[in-house]
């Protein structure tokens, strides 16, 4: 599978229904068989329609008493896929902030739950992100940060629709 061969960030662009996730599941599997481990945790989150404080609380955690509704510690999907993949769906749809924190736990391997800025938590991912818009249209309105769009290119994919791949039909029609 092309990209299992690197940790470093994959972004694959596609209609939605034409395998994004899949694909990214793949990549994942043949990474985790590369790497000779039983099991790297997968974790994935679909970025539509989150508002920026349940995408900050979803990826990075938060502590008792965080916000309203913190009733206990919760970890993040940063801390849960440590050592291995997080998948993010739709990265298009996150918030400037949320972009701005993902942005410096890609950078530094590290990042501080909701609420708790006294312990730093560290982590090793492997990032694969998707999205069906145009990421370079979204930075010259503005609403994607450049330098995260710059990170995350270090592999792009293109996933056509299933119309412009009409071999795969019979494959997809027996997977599922």
């Amino acid at each position: 599978v092309i990209g299992s061969e690197t940790s470093d960030p994959i972004l694959i662009y596609g209609d939605t229904g034409t395998g994004k996730t899949r694909v990214a599941k793949a990549i994942h599997d043949e990474w985790e068989k590369k790497q000779r481990k039983q099991y790297l945790p997968f974790k994935e989150i679909n970025c539509a329609g989150l508002s920026p404080e349940l995408a900050q609380s979803r990826l990075f955690g938060h502590v008792k008493g965080a916000f309203t509704g913190a009733y206990r510690h919760q970890k993040g999907l940063l801390e849960e896929a440590n050592g291995g993949t997080l998948f993010l769906d739709e990265i298009a749809d996150l918030d400037l902030a949320t972009q701005a924190m993902l942005l410096k736990a890609i950078e530094e391997k590290k990042f501080y739950s909701l609420g708790d800025f006294s312990k730093e938590k560290k982590v090793e991912f492997r990032l694969i992100c998707a999205t069906n818009q145009k990421l370079e249209k979204k930075v010259a309105l503005k609403e994607f940060r450049e330098d995260l769009l710059a990170r995350l290119r270090s592999w792009t994919f293109y996933m056509p629709n299933l119309k412009e791949r009409s071999l795969d039909i019979e494959a997809n029609i027996v997977y599922e």
